[in-house]
């Protein structure tokens, strides 16, 4: 299986949509490219992704130095974290972080830890879709009060001549 290479910020809206349903999961890599660690410990998570035989988890990786405002909602504090975001949770792998120990998370261990709470800036798109037409109705209106404003005018120059 390959590993999704570049994650951005936008696409945590669309994991955490995805994995809400059918036990599909997403294993995220969360990382630096400076971190000696994450050097030495990518080996393992790519050997782990090669090995995996779970047609429902996919495996990505993302740069935290490109957005941090990802590490901060999630709560990220060292390098490299492993989050699984599955049925609507996500559980982070502690400990020995060896290709085995990754399949065995991605299987069942990860039932045994606890769940952290998805952050609220990234839990919805409905809300974003909300949004999105409070937008559209807001522009509306301003449109129509422009016109109207124009036809004002308009009207007055006629009155005037």
């Amino acid at each position: 299986m390959c590993i999704r290479d570049r994650l951005e910020a936008d696409d945590f809206y669309d994991i955490q949509a995805f994995t809400k349903t059918d036990k599909k999961g997403f294993l995220v890599l969360f990382y630096k490219e400076s971190c000696s660690i994450y050097g030495k410990y990518y080996p393992e998570f790519a050997t782990a992704a090669e090995n995996s035989t779970s047609p429902t988890i996919q495996f990505a990786k993302f740069n935290c130095e490109d957005e941090p405002e990802v590490v901060k909602s999630f709560g990220i504090q060292y390098y490299p974290t492993i989050l699984l975001f599955i049925s609507g949770n996500v559980y982070e792998l502690k400990g020995n972080r060896g290709f085995s120990k990754v399949l065995a998370f991605i299987t069942e261990d990860y039932k045994t830890s606890a769940s952290i709470t998805f952050p609220e800036n990234f839990t919805s798109g409905d809300t974003l879709e909300e949004n999105w037409l409070i937008v559209a109705i807001l522009g509306s209106s301003i449109i129509a009060i422009v016109l109207v404003a124009y036809l004002v005018v308009y009207m007055l120059s006629l009155i005037h001549i």
